[in-house]
């Protein structure tokens, strides 16, 4: 019911699960506590309306920890157009750079922040190796941003069935262009190498993310709630309370 998940596992340093089986929720709590006890945490995605496994999962020990907003976006309404605020884009491919040199702004919008005794340079962390990872994987589709010679930010994609995968954006933290431009830059670039349509998700408190990629045509799909298990996390359960 339970997997290992690779790249957190790497990140944490230590054994991290994702859920594969809902059926978690509901056996009973020594099955389900020999199940979470190989792993430092453990997350769990649903789909996030009619049916969400809110009580079992608060039940089961899990938290709420976010919510992402899913869409599609055509790529191909965005083709034509002016180049943004004298933005140039360079991938991975034409250019060895490194993600986040000279320091990206921060990730404020974090589900993994709920964990406990997690730092922000442990978050900051995360989004390097990711980054690392996707450039070295897919190098075409790892762009950065600039105006005239200054870094403005980064955005990296991946294919995912036909359609590409809006994976993470990242401004720098001394840009100085707004974030729609970054967006629709980025999406410009990809438009222009023949692709067609795009997806990705955000957190639901992030805003300004959510406002660009209404700005850019976006057409939302459901949710997605994401579920946090960690042993300083899980509420007591009534036979402990006894």
């Amino acid at each position: 019911m339970i997997r290992e998940h690779a790249f957190n596992t790497r990140w944490w340093g230590a054994p991290v699960g994702i859920v594969d089986d809902l059926a978690l929720l509901g056996v009973s709590e020594r099955v389900r506590a020999a199940a979470l006890a190989p792993f430092a945490w453990v997350e769990l995605r649903a789909p996030f309306g009619p049916g969400a496994p809110h009580h079992a999962a608060l039940a089961a020990g899990f938290m709420l920890a976010d919510v992402q907003l899913r869409f599609r976006v055509s790529l191909a309404a965005l083709r034509a157009g002016a180049c943004e605020e004298g933005l140039t884009c360079t991938s991975r491919e034409e250019e060895a750079w490194c993600f986040g040199e000279g320091g990206t702004a921060p990730f404020e919008h974090e589900r993994f922040a709920c964990l406990p005794g997690v730092t922000p340079g442990q978050l900051a962390e995360r989004y390097d190796l990711w980054a690392r990872d996707l450039a070295e994987r897919h190098p075409a589709l790892a762009l950065r941003l600039q105006r005239a010679d200054t870094v403005q930010g980064w955005f990296l994609a991946e294919p995912s069935d036909g359609t590409l995968r809006l994976t993470l954006a990242a401004a720098h933290r001394e840009a100085n262009v707004s974030g729609l431009h970054l967006y629709r830059a980025a999406l410009r670039r990809y438009a222009r190498a023949g692709l067609s349509v795009a997806h990705a998700s955000f957190s639901a408190s992030n805003s300004a993310v959510h406002n660009i990629y209404c700005a850019l045509g976006a057409r939302f799909v459901a949710p997605e709630g994401c579920w946090l298990w960690a042993p300083s996390l899980a509420a007591p359960q009534e036979g402990s309370r006894r």
